[in-house]
């Protein structure tokens, strides 16, 4: 169990890298403007949590009850938080519209690619595996790449470098607490491990009945124009 675990951990880690190769081959520079677009809106997210609580505690507060308020330290503070939201606005539109670009433009190669190998294959493939195996590998498995180029991978990268940066500023604010919290995380990776193990399961199984269902529709739909 712990070999079959290992080579597919290997497996996974080889398809990404490959994966990523698509991405950084073409898309180099796009692909380093991503990256730098969603620091900024992870770290633009954390600052802006922290700059209300110093705009609450150091500034508005104070303000209360007092007979001749100074509302000039208020209108900075709101304009430096209104500056910090629109980085983080920008950075996050940035890179989900620059990955929609990578996304499909990586997809097209890759079915391209695809198609070219196709045509290098025997007969006696084609007699072996069902039409809709095939189709469901251009369709379905290709689709599910496009997930996780556009949504996975930029989401995995985005929460690495927010956990990063709400951690420094949790210890900053509160180490007891933060320790708690970091139990409660650990706990819920080990509950979050224990159901993907059995989803990955059920997900296999989905793309393989996706791929009987195409088949047996392209033999029906056959079927019926055939009469």
């Amino acid at each position: 169990m712990m070999q079959k675990k290992t080579v597919k951990n290997k497996n996974t880690f080889k398809t990404l890298k490959r994966l990523l190769k698509y991405v950084t081959s073409t898309y180099k520079l796009q692909f380093v403007v991503v990256c730098i677009s969603i620091i900024v809106s992870a770290i633009a997210s954390v600052l802006g949590v922290q700059f209300i609580k110093y705009l609450i505690d150091d500034i508005i507060t104070p303000l209360i009850g007092n007979g001749n308020p100074d509302y000039s330290n208020l209108l900075q503070a709101i304009i430096v938080m209104a500056v910090i939201y629109i980085l983080g606005i920008i950075g996050t539109y940035l890179y989900n519209r620059l990955m929609i670009n990578i996304s499909q433009g990586v997809l097209k190669r890759i079915r391209t690619e695809m198609f070219h190998h196709m045509q290098t294959l025997p007969i006696k493939y084609f007699d072996s595996h069902p039409h809709g195996e095939t189709m469901s590998t251009y369709t379905n498995d290709v689709d599910t790449l496009r997930q996780m180029i556009s949504q996975s991978i930029p989401q995995v990268f985005s929460c690495v470098i927010s956990m990063i940066a709400i951690l420094f500023a949790m210890f900053a604010t509160d180490i007891y607490m933060t320790l708690f919290v970091l139990v409660m995380i650990t706990i819920m990776v080990f509950v979050s491990r224990f159901f993907a193990k059995r989803s990955s399961k059920n997900f296999i199984a989905q793309q393989k009945n996706l791929s009987i269902v195409d088949r047996l529709y392209r033999r029906n739909d056959g079927r019926a124009k055939s009469c």
